[in-house]
């Protein structure tokens, strides 16, 4: 595995540096590899026979990072904060006030959008075209619509308490085929380490789509 990452990298960095002739496109995609190269090595790993487009891996925090301070509820087993019994949680919940943005973490195209008063409440499910998908839940407000072509970055809707929710946050899944991930599997396999690496990964795509 280690091989592999080295050869990644190399390549990446090979490219970069002495193919004049591949397109805009491409010298952006092999700076992003360099740049992220450190944190994404674990994505990298998992992902690199999935895509070799990194913008449809959903690595971006759905919520800026200047406002993610906290993760409320982790993927798995839990007491649910509303029903008060032992209920599987098939995503995380990320602490967030009202109308806080919330972002596609990767690009895809707007596969559902449903508004409802229980449950989920008003989300969105973005189809990454790779086998990802990734559900946003208890949004305030949704500014996109179904078969809508979403960036990784897109603001999408804001963040709110519709549903079964006790306090204002983000539900976000990962689905990964027919069954649900962690998503902090896909960033770390150390729970204390996600939101730096969130912050890492925001900095060096907006540093990346800042000078290139």
């Amino acid at each position: 595995m280690k091989k592999l990452l080295l050869v990644f990298f190399l390549l990446s960095f090979h490219f970069l540096s002495y193919a004049p002739n591949i397109s805009i496109e491409e010298r952006k995609q092999n700076i992003l590899r360099c740049n992220l190269f450190k944190d994404i090595s674990y994505i990298v790993s998992k992902d690199f026979n999935r895509t070799k487009d990194i913008k449809r891996i959903p690595i971006l925090s759905p919520i800026d990072t200047t406002n993610l301070q906290k993760i409320n509820s982790y993927y798995g087993n839990r007491k649910h904060p509303f029903l008060g019994i032992k209920k599987y949680h098939h995503g995380i919940d990320i602490d967030s006030k009202i109308n806080n943005p919330v972002m596609a973490t990767a690009t895809g195209y707007i596969e559902e959008v449903q508004y409802k008063k229980h449950g989920y409440g008003n989300y969105i499910i973005i189809n990454h075209g790779n086998g990802y998908k990734t559900r946003y839940a208890h949004l305030n407000k949704i500014i996109v619509q179904k078969n809508d072509i979403v960036n990784q970055g897109s603001i999408i809707g804001y963040s709110g308490k519709s549903g079964m929710a006790t306090g204002p946050h983000l539900h976000y899944e990962i689905i990964d085929g027919d069954n649900t991930i962690d998503p902090i599997s896909i960033i770390t396999s150390n729970k204390s380490e996600y939101i730096p690496k969130l912050k890492n990964i925001q900095k060096y795509i907006d540093l990346y789509n800042a000078i290139v």
